[in-house]
Order: C-alpha cells, then sequence, then structure tokens
C-alpha cells in the first residue's frame, strides 16, 4: 500500500488543484512559426516528430528540438515554435497547466522559465515515453471521452515532467529542492501531514535525522526560507483552500490549522496575503 501522506509533491499538488488542458494537435510541414498565446498559464509542448526550433523572444535563447522532446514554460514566457529549416512534417501537442488554488505557487516558483527535457536517455526515461505516446495516439484518434482523457494525461504528464527535472538537475532551489532531498523532505512531509502542530526546529530536525543547525541551514539553503516560515506558508495556501473551496469558517479554518485564536490565524493571513480571510473570501467570489 502506498502511504499518500509521506508524498509532499502530491499533497502540494492537491492543495493547489493541478488542472491541464490541451489546446492544440497539428501537423506542420515545410516553414512553420507558432506564436505562444498570451496566456497567464504554465504551458507544455511535445514535439512528437520531426524537428523545431524554441526561440525565447525576450532573452533571444534558442533551443533546437527533436522528436519526443518536452518543452514546460512554467510562466508561459513569451516564445516562438518553428520549423528546421529543410524539415518535411513536424507533429506538436501544445497544452496549458493550471492551478486552481493558491495565489502563491511554491512548485512554478521553484522552476526556471524553461524546462527542455529532450528524449535522449530511452532506458531512463521509459515511462515519460510511454506517457507521451499515450497522448498523442488519444489525441490522433479522437474517440468518445478523447477529451477529458487527454486532460487527465497531461495532469500525469506535468508530474511526470518535475520528477525528471528533479532527476536531472543538480541545482535548483524552493520547493523542488527540498522535495529533492531525503532528509529534508521527510520535514516536509511532516508538516504537510500535521499543519496544525506546534512544530518546532528541534522536532522536525529529529525527523530528518540530523542536528538542529545542520537542519535549519540546509533546510534554508535549499527552500531559501526558515523551516517555521515554510510552515506558515504551507498553513496559507491550506487556509486559501478552506475559505474558498470548503467554503469553512474563519473560525474553523484558524482551528484546523491550530492558531490559538481566530484573532491570531486573521493577523497571520493578513500579514501573509495582505487582506483579511474575509476579504479574499470575496475577492474570489464567495459570499
Amino acid at each position: 500500500m502506498i502511504d499518500h501522506s509521506e508524498d509532499p509533491l502530491s499533497t502540494l499538488l492537491t492543495v493547489i488543484r493541478l488542472r491541464a488542458r490541451i489546446y492544440n494537435h497539428e501537423t506542420y510541414c515545410g516553414e512553420w512559426k507558432l506564436d505562444s498565446p498570451q496566456e497567464p498559464r504554465a504551458s507544455f509542448h511535445l514535439l512528437a516528430s520531426g524537428r523545431g526550433r524554441l526561440t525565447m523572444l525576450e532573452t533571444g535563447l534558442e533551443v533546437s528540438l527533436r522528436g519526443g522532446d518536452l518543452v514546460l514554460l512554467p510562466r508561459n514566457t513569451s516564445h516562438r515554435l518553428c520549423g528546421e529549416e529543410g524539415e518535411g512534417f513536424t507533429t506538436l501537442l501544445c497544452g496549458y497547466f493550471e492551478f486552481s488554488f493558491g495565489s502563491a505557487n511554491p512548485i512554478l516558483d521553484a522552476l526556471p522559465d524553461l524546462v527542455v527535457i529532450p528524449m535522449e536517455d530511452p532506458q531512463s526515461c521509459a515511462q515519460l515515453m510511454a506517457l507521451s505516446g499515450l497522448l498523442l495516439a488519444e489525441a490522433e484518434q479522437a474517440r468518445n471521452g478523447s477529451r477529458f482523457a487527454l486532460d487527465r494525461l497531461a495532469e500525469v504528464l506535468f508530474v511526470m515532467m518535475i520528477r525528471r527535472y528533479l532527476e536531472r538537475t543538480a541545482e535548483t532551489g524552493g520547493v523542488l529542492a527540498g522535495l529533492a532531498d531525503r532528509r529534508i523532505s521527510r520535514a516536509l512531509a511532516a508538516m504537510h501531514r500535521e499543519p496544525e502542530r506546534a512544530w518546532q526546529v528541534e522536532t522536525l530536525a529529529k525527523m530528518a535525522g540530523m542536528s538542529r543547525t545542520a537542519f535549519a541551514q540546509r533546510f534554508a539553503k535549499l527552500l531559501g526560507q526558515p523551516p517555521l516560515a515554510y510552515l506558515s506558508s504551507w498553513r496559507m495556501l491550506l487556509a486559501e483552500r478552506w475559505l474558498t473551496e470548503e467554503r469553512l469558517s474563519v473560525a474553523k479554518v484558524a482551528e484546523r490549522l491550530g492558531y490559538g485564536s481566530e484573532t491570531a490565524f486573521r493577523r497571520a493571513f493578513k500579514r501573509s496575503r495582505g487582506t483579511g480571510p474575509g476579504s479574499f473570501r470575496r475577492r474570489m467570489g464567495m459570499s
């Protein structure tokens, strides 16, 4: 049996509500170009076959792509895809990743503007290749339920891309760096599992199997903030979801998160989000 409570990435994705949407599946021939839509959402491109080139319009950075390569743009930074000179047919599948909850997104914030995952190592990329193939087959056949299936498969693709990024990238930061560290990830899982607990750095350090000083330094180096600051930010993400999706009262949210009083929670929320929980709920269209 899989213990999902020990999987902080799954917990994060559940709270911020990952949703995917396929918006383009085309085959191009000869010279072609496709500019990125100005959408404030993470985007991805799967070059199914042929060759292409991606250009980051703000910096001029160019990346050559070949069949099987995946591209993730966490902030959908302005970019252009085009065909390589002399290349024949090129098939492209494009989609968006959206997150329904959280004014802050710790996963996307930890990623660079461009992530390219080349299919150069078939053995280690076996799962990702199989999933990409399934996506393309579903897009080409357009059977009953294909729209739903495509979007759900794309959500799994996001998880696989993040996993692959962590395996390939030695230098990363933010919550992804914490997830990639075997010891720090245990402390993250504990905070995710019991956000209401009055955690102390010493206790978290013991869970990570480290001394207090080594743990605090390692955590701050990887995530860019102290352990208890991360705990506070995690609590605020949960508060946003519980206030809007579950429509819990402010008092109930404060209780769930372990605050000693509703007033203490209100102060913490306003300090983090710049507005009180009631105003936040109204801004999100909730009564």
